[in-house]
């Protein structure tokens, strides 16, 4: 075996560690995305059963009106944080697989140092 089969053994393994470690990262987002999912739903029916409750109030008056708004707004607040955090777990396991692609793209050059500069040696 000569050294280069072991550098071409060390590259492919070195990406299969890479594309595992990927696939995790991968797994782990979709997770979230769902729990994310899950909570998304519970906020819907508690939005809902919050406007059930200022269908009632209205026809009560208006007392406890100004607290469902509060609690509304700081629903949508989560909702908002929550898809800004899911979004840049998302754009960072696409940004982290686009770097591996662009890696194994270049035959493996860019996988530990950067690629040496061909003119340097004229």
């Amino acid at each position: 075996m000569s050294e280069t089969d072991s550098d071409q053994g060390n590259i492919t393994i070195f990406m299969m560690a890479q594309l595992r470690a990927m696939n995790r990262k991968l797994d782990l987002a979709l997770d979230t995305q769902q729990q994310h999912g899950e909570r998304f739903g519970r906020i819907e029916r508690d939005v809902s059963e919050g406007f059930g409750r200022i269908e009632r109030d209205t026809s009560e008056g208006f007392s406890n009106l100004r607290d469902d708004i509060r609690s509304l707004r700081r629903d949508i607040h989560d909702v908002k944080s929550d898809i800004i955090l899911l979004e840049n777990k998302v754009l960072t396991t696409q940004s982290e697989i686009l770097a591996i692609l662009h890696r194994v793209g270049d035959g493996g050059r860019n996988l530990d140092d950067p690629p040496a500069d061909p003119l340097a040696g004229r």
